[in-house]
């Protein structure tokens, strides 16, 4: 179904809440805000810092998501990039997937505005990346980019959401970091059902942990995480969690559950066994076993080593930091080379053919 289809549909079946949510988008996307938000695009492209031109419809309105607009992965990197304005041999394609894609999946925007965007990514990704040239991309879509596995085979991708090149932390604000009392030994506070439970994962916890964790939901979420030793932390609609991040900020160890593939960042220099447990569903059995074997003694020496981490890795700030040392190491070409080599595809998709003379 085209969006065009998709749009209509939406508008059939949401008569009074559809058009709300347009009129909504279109108000922000000619609001003052998202004006001076495409104008500082403009002038961070014309300063000088490695960032490639796009379109200002790259940068559309801010989303909204559980009551927070933002900033994202991509607006504070983007702030860091411009402030900090290196001159990298990796240019930095400065679209805001999130923004776009949450607009898109809700159908806020109208379908010509739509097909702009996808216009002006053509025009990016075809005729402004060249071949023989390194570029980057930041990511923090919670599931997969449809057909990211199209991009040129020169843009690197670092993704929150699960399918890229390079992990990112994914981020729902970046709360200072504190370690209250724990009185809980176990705990879940979330969704187990709908979307969040697309690949069954979550389910099956439910199955294994009822009786060994305090499972449940609403605002008190975070007072119940900061009260507990470990947190369980379920892949969701995509293979990462903002529950593994929030854990960490509040001292809770968390226990990252997974399926087909094991999104966890920074691995090149993090050893994620020093201060969280990562458990593939079909281990989950074991899981109420694993946890009671582990000491006092082992629980205080990871607790420390998540508040040692946390500000250089699992913040926004630091987040920034991280990824633009990864991008100085990537302008060796043998790195560069070997990262787009090893990029995923899905079973019966061509894999993009690497450029000659990268």
């Amino acid at each position: 179904m085209s969006y065009e289809e998709s749009f209509f549909k939406a508008l059939r079946e949401q008569p009074l809440r559809q058009p709300a949510r347009v009129l909504q988008a279109l108000a922000r996307h000619l609001g003052l805000q998202r004006l001076r938000e495409a104008a500082r695009l403009r002038r961070a492209q014309g300063a000088g810092a490695s960032i490639l031109r796009c379109d200002g419809i790259m940068r559309p309105a801010r989303h909204k998501y559980r009551g927070y607009s933002g900033p994202w992965v991509e607006d504070a990197f983007f702030d860091y990039w411009v402030r900090e304005s290196p001159r990298t041999k990796l240019r930095y394609l400065p679209v805001f997937w999130t923004d776009i894609y949450w607009h898109i999946q809700t159908h806020r925007w109208l379908p010509a505005q739509e097909k702009r965007y996808a216009h002006e990514l053509a025009v990016a990704l075809r005729e402004r990346v060249e071949p023989t040239g390194q570029y980057f991309t930041v990511l923090e879509y919670d599931h997969a980019i449809w057909d990211w596995h199209a991009f040129p085979r020169n843009v690197i991708v670092f993704s929150a959401g699960g399918c890229g090149d390079i992990p990112l932390p994914l981020l729902l604000r970046s709360p200072a970091f504190a370690n209250p009392a724990k009185d809980i030994r176990v705990s879940f506070m979330g969704q187990l059902d709908g979307y969040s439970n697309v690949t069954g994962t979550r389910g099956k916890m439910k199955e294994v942990m009822q009786g060994h964790a305090y499972l449940g939901q609403g605002p008190g979420w975070r007072d119940i995480m900061g009260r507990s030793v470990f947190s369980l932390c379920p892949r969701g609609l995509g293979r990462a969690s903002f529950r593994m991040y929030e854990a960490l900020s509040v001292g809770s160890i968390p226990v990252y559950i997974w399926d087909d593939v094991e999104w966890l960042p920074w691995r090149d220099e993090l050893d994620w066994s020093e201060f969280s447990l990562s458990v593939n569903v079909a281990e989950l059995d074991s899981l109420p076993q694993r946890l009671a074997a582990i000491s006092d003694e082992q629980i205080r020496r990871m607790q420390r080593r998540i508040a040692e981490l946390y500000d250089d890795y699992f913040t926004l700030p630091g987040v920034c930091r991280q990824i633009h040392k990864r991008v100085e190491k990537l302008a060796d070409p043998r790195q560069f080379r070997d990262l787009m080599a090893a990029r995923p595809y899905p079973p019966g998709m061509v894999p993009v053919p690497i450029p000659e003379g990268l």
